[in-house]
């Protein structure tokens, strides 16, 4: 995920790193890791909501 790739310093990932840094910084007063954290819940929680996820068997061949 290109979130965690901008947290580890990845230099590809360099200017998303500053995004999520000044973003966290003056809107949440949370650090980026605690931002992906978070966002990584929730989209494990989405993906728990997706039939095909819940399902076993019901993806499509291919």
């Amino acid at each position: 995920m290109v979130l965690r790739r901008a947290l580890a310093g990845d230099p590809e990932a360099a200017e998303m790193r500053e995004v999520l840094q000044l973003l966290c910084e003056a809107l949440m007063d949370r650090t980026a890791g605690q931002v992906v954290g978070d966002l990584e819940r929730v989209v494990a929680v989405l993906s728990l909501a997706i039939p095909a996820v819940r399902t076993p068997g019901t993806a499509p061949d291919g």
